[in-house]
Formats: structure tokens, C-alpha cells, sequence
């Protein structure tokens, strides 16, 4: 069975291009090969679209996308003073 997800992010152009620039080193690809994710910026923001080979493969994509999205998050809210 494959698993396919997207995930839409709507953000400011600002943090759209902090968003790309940090996800853009990163290994868009499992280890194992089970699976991998592509970034695409669209007119509001950023959609992540996500390819597994099963289940345990998706959540472990989405994971990791949403641990680097927390820190994004709060490393602004520090910076801004919140």
C-alpha cells in the first residue's frame, strides 16, 4: 500500500523564504528509502508533499517536518518577544 499526504502551510512572503531556506538543506528522503518529501511554494505559502511506502514511513515524515516547523515557530516567537 502507499501513503500520499500534503500539507499546506499559509504564511508572509518573509516567512515563506525563511521556511524554504531552512528545509532546503535538509534530507528530503527517509534513510531506509520508504519514503520522501518535496517542498513547493505556492501563492499563500508552502505545501510539503509527502510519498510512503506505509504507514509508519508517512508518520515519520510528517515528524520531522513538524519538529523543525515548532522550532521555527518558536525561534520567532523568541525573536519577536513572546
Amino acid at each position: 500500500m502507499k501513503y500520499s499526504c500534503s500539507l499546506r502551510l499559509e504564511c508572509s512572503p518573509i516567512q515563506k523564504k525563511n521556511i524554504t531556506s531552512i528545509f532546503g538543506p535538509e534530507d528530503k528522503t527517509l534513510g531506509n528509502n520508504r519514503g520522501y518529501y518535496k517542498i513547493e511554494e505556492t501563492e499563500k505559502g508552502i505545501t510539503f508533499r509527502l510519498e510512503a511506502e506505509d504507514a509508519t514511513a508517512l508518520r515519520a515524515l510528517m515528524n520531522s517536518i513538524a519538529k523543525s516547523l515548532i522550532l521555527i515557530e518558536k525561534s520567532w516567537s523568541i525573536k519577536n518577544g513572546r
